[in-house]
């Protein structure tokens, strides 16, 4: 799989972080597809630093794989903050990953039945609160939301990725 050099220095420059602190990084991906997963299993040694990716698609992956609370989908839709936060939460509760990042969002062409716009993608990353003080990070939650607009089903598949990876980038650099 061929990815722009840009993506997969940043993929790389995240590798070396995570390796150098010892921390592995799981994924619950829906509109991205396993986007985010394959540009970081295309560095060497991604099995240091990457322990697993769950892409859930439908509502019903979203319930049975990540146990997010229907009642959250029904309220809030599945493109939204509460969906992706509780996403990110069961991703790390049911993996032995140190840091969780969800991704839900509407990658078009066509909207949802909510009538939400095209483009509209929220991330929500958990780290495990036991590592807050020894990574001298200031909180366990990190959240995005991202207005990319109609721009095609691609480029926010590619943008989203990109944006998940700077997230995780970011914990590091931002919040020390």
């Amino acid at each position: 799989m061929f990815f722009d050099s840009n993506i997969t220095i940043k993929a790389q420059e995240i590798s070396n972080i995570l390796r150098k602190k010892q921390l592995k990084v799981s994924f619950a991906e829906s509109c991205t597809g396993g986007l985010v997963s394959a540009i970081i299993t295309e560095i060497p040694n991604a099995s240091q630093i990457f322990e697993s990716s769950f892409i859930t698609y439908s509502n019903q992956s979203k319930i049975d794989l990540l146990n997010v609370n229907p009642n959250v989908i029904n309220k809030f839709g599945a493109v939204s903050k509460e969906c992706a936060k509780e996403m990110s939460y069961g991703l790390l509760k049911h993996n032995y990953c140190d840091i969780a990042l969800a991704i839900t969002g509407i990658a078009g062409p066509a909207s949802d039945n909510t009538k939400k716009d095209i483009g509209l993608i929220y991330l929500f990353c958990t780290i495990k609160t036991d590592l807050i003080v020894k990574l001298n990070i200031n909180k366990a939650e990190f959240f995005t939301k991202l207005d990319l607009g109609n721009i095609g089903r691609s480029e926010i598949r590619i943008k989203t990725a990109i944006a998940a990876l700077n997230m995780i980038n970011n914990i590091f650099y931002y919040n020390n």
